[in-house]
């Protein structure tokens, strides 16, 4: 397994997984399993990432948590937009 390296300071094998902290982390584990909290224990840095860390490069890293991000603004758009349809007919 490979280590999984901080996008902030670089330093590869310091992110450990964080707790959950609060109603809104706990619902994208509900919702997205395969999104996590990490911190690095280098510069103390605090972010979701994806549980599988597919390789050690920052870019694809950074690729990878962007496309998870990306999918969860589009989903949060399309409820935001279904709700509002349902509580405004046109």
């Amino acid at each position: 397994m490979k280590s999984r390296q901080c996008p902030t300071c670089l330093s590869i094998g310091t992110l450990s997984p964080s707790h959950r902290r609060d109603s809104h982390e706990t619902f994208l584990a509900v919702v997205f399993p395969f999104v996590y909290p990490y911190r690095c224990s280098a510069c103390n840095w605090r972010g979701m990432m994806g549980r599988i860390s597919l390789d050690q490069h920052r870019n694809l890293n950074i690729g990878i948590n962007a496309a998870i991000y990306c999918l969860l603004f589009v989903v949060t758009v399309y409820v935001l937009v279904t709700v509002r349809e349902r509580i405004h007919p046109s």
